[in-house]
């Protein structure tokens, strides 16, 4: 079968959503394309029994804070959920993460004088040591994630905090990672520290809420409502469960795309313009002609971490007093744990709660090759051993895994990027969007700006706007 649309996209994550609504908006036929059952990606809501469950903690930010913030898209996004959402600062509620090195907790992101109290007096005067010569010492011309934090915060804070949390996520040491990286943590200096102490303690003082808003019923809800838009103009074809296949590029420009649907017939589509937000390994591959031999093995090059979540159900009302926590620990087999209950407790039902422990993986062996049941038991007994849990029920478990959820800026990422891109940018009627689409490492808001922007810079001349 053959179909013709304006706008073909591939990928229904933030990005491919917020451009499938921009578009939707204008009286664009769209058509959009996702490998899995439900929108959203790893923005989505899992279902499962009674409970709502997000892949990780994904906060939207209300000002200028910690993390990513958008004037632009928070405002869209407060539009789009009305009143389904929570807002942390007006309601008078504090977002709390620690990270657990050792026996020890601390406040995270870097609280100064939690940090100096918990080390004790021989650590902190060797950490303010190690900062002073770090500060003093000529700055070096490396590229790497790890001279950039050590040049930042000295070798003792940046060890404690963000070495060794950063080669658990991305798999390889720090040193061979990318000091683009940093950009996406922050910018440290022991000034950024100290000022963003300061501003806690007045935010106490005052008894304010963080600048932190939720949605009640999990992220998922923000590409739920999203859908419905664009469902309410009547204007888009669902490809879910599906993957695109022989994306046929003639003469500079994408003509078809065929796409192989749930129940294995394959639709041919015919866009004017393609946007795409899958990995770009998976795009390259699909092309035909087959793109020279270099670009595809640049674009094998750009690798993604995976992601699992090890969802453990228990029959009390609350386990932890933080939402999140960090574990930097290398000994450690998992990174992160957030309790859902903490971020709204209309996803969990009252008597339960769920703790949500995250791995980071290679596709290749490995913790991804695991079985569900070995990945239970290594962290039920890891959280038992830790004194996180201890004879509270486990009434249910599940687990989710996401192939290509984090980009991995290792050394020379760029240099494989920018020949991939460079190929991309010479075909006319194809952008590239998102988390994975681009290779960029950013938040949700950024990646539905990304969305957003792509529909205002489509090209007049595709005849599409």
């Amino acid at each position: 079968m053959a179909k013709q649309c304006d706008v073909l996209i591939l990928g229904a994550g933030p990005a491919g959503l917020t451009a499938g609504y921009k578009l939707a908006e204008a009286g664009v036929s769209i058509c959009i394309v996702d490998k899995q059952e439900h929108v959203g990606g790893l923005a989505k809501t899992l279902r499962h029994g009674d409970c709502l469950l997000d892949i990780g903690p994904h906060i939207l930010c209300s000002r200028e804070y910690v993390y990513d913030f958008n004037p632009e898209m928070y405002t869209f996004i407060k539009a789009l959920l009305q009143e389904d959402i929570y807002e942390y600062e007006s309601e008078h509620r504090k977002y709390l993460e620690s990270m657990q090195v050792g026996q020890v907790r601390y406040k995270y992101p870097v609280s100064i004088m939690n940090a100096l109290i918990n080390a004790g007096l021989g650590k902190s005067m060797h950490i303010g040591w190690d900062y002073l010569r770090a500060k003093s010492s000529k700055k070096s011309n490396s590229n790497d994630y790890e001279t950039s934090l050590v040049s930042s915060l000295g070798q003792s804070l940046a060890e404690l905090f963000l070495l060794n949390i950063g080669e658990k996520t991305w798999g390889v040491p720090c040193g061979a990672m990318s000091q683009d990286v940093a950009w996406r943590v922050g910018e440290f200096s022991m000034l950024d520290v100290f000022k963003k102490q300061f501003s806690t303690m007045i935010a106490s003082l005052q008894k304010k809420g963080d600048p932190v808003n939720y949605p009640k019923h999990g992220i998922g809800e923000i590409c739920d409502r999203l859908k419905q838009e664009i469902d309410a103009k009547n204007i888009c074809d669902w490809f879910l469960s599906a993957t695109p296949s022989n994306i046929l590029v003639e003469n500079g420009s994408v003509v078809s795309v065929d796409v192989v649907c749930s129940d294995g017939n394959v639709e041919t589509i015919y866009p004017k313009h393609l946007i795409s937000s899958i990995p770009m390994p998976y795009l390259l591959s699909a092309m035909r002609p087959f793109p020279p031999e270099d670009v595809q093995a640049a674009g094998q090059s750009l690798r993604c971490r995976c992601h699992i979540c090890v969802y453990l159900v228990f029959s009390v009302d609350s386990i932890l007093k933080e939402h999140c926590i960090y574990f930097a620990d290398p000994k450690i087999p998992f990174s992160r744990m957030m309790e859902q209950k903490h971020y709204s407790d209309m996803m969990i039902s009252d008597g339960k709660t769920v703790l949500a422990i995250e791995y980071f993986s290679w596709i290749e062996g490995g913790i991804w090759s695991m079985k569900d049941q070995e990945l239970y038991d290594l962290t039920v007994e890891w959280l038992k051993r830790l004194s996180i849990i201890q004879n509270q029920d486990i009434i249910d478990y599940f687990i989710n895994r996401e192939t290509d959820a984090y980009p991995a800026y290792e050394l020379g990422y760029r240099q494989h990027l920018e020949k991939v891109m460079s190929y991309l940018d010479g075909i006319t009627n194809l952008d590239v969007i998102g988390r994975t689409g681009s290779f960029t490492y950013i938040g949700q808001y950024k990646a539905m700006q990304m969305g957003w922007d792509v529909v205002k810079n489509i090209k007049i001349k595709c005849g599409v706007l």
